[in-house]
């Protein structure tokens, strides 16, 4: 299995066993019965972003990539290496996810699980996990398969 793809799979398995703390009513409730949960369920929200941030901190000392970061609603949550504008990444970020899920549930696509921006001067790969975006920045030139792989 490719590296990248058995790191998002450790993340997608602390996401679902935080979805699954939760119960498909949503959160557990804060007092009464299910209240011996909220601090398992605070523990493994803990350990999703720890390793969000391990996972971006690795991606951007991978040879070839300039910069990756995290973003939850177009709000950047984790950095790594250098870009001019993280902020104006996660944005655009957001609007692109939600143009690519309105005209991938409108062509019958399914689920937007990955997204590619090429510029002339750099690209934009956007790796898409429930609600939140992983993006690495690269030059265009750079075969971000390889530098991943």
């Amino acid at each position: 299995m490719h590296w990248l793809e058995m790191e998002l799979d450790k993340l997608r398995q602390i996401a679902v066993a935080d979805v699954g703390a939760a119960g498909p009513e949503g959160p557990p409730p804060v007092v009464g019965r299910g209240a011996e949960l909220l601090p398992r369920r605070r523990e493994r929200g803990q350990a999703f972003m720890a390793a969000l941030r391990r996972l971006v901190l690795r991606m951007a000392e991978r040879n070839g990539v300039t910069a990756c970061f995290a973003c939850h609603d177009g709000l950047v949550v984790e950095v790594a290496g250098h870009a001019c504008d993280f902020e104006a990444l996660s944005a655009l970020t957001q609007v692109s996810v939600s143009a690519g899920h309105e005209t991938a549930q409108a062509l019958a696509l399914g689920p937007v699980s990955q997204m590619l921006i090429v510029g002339e001067e750099h690209k934009l790969a956007l790796i898409l996990m429930g609600s939140v975006a992983i993006g690495v920045l690269a030059p265009s030139t750079v075969d971000l398969a390889s530098a991943l792989g």
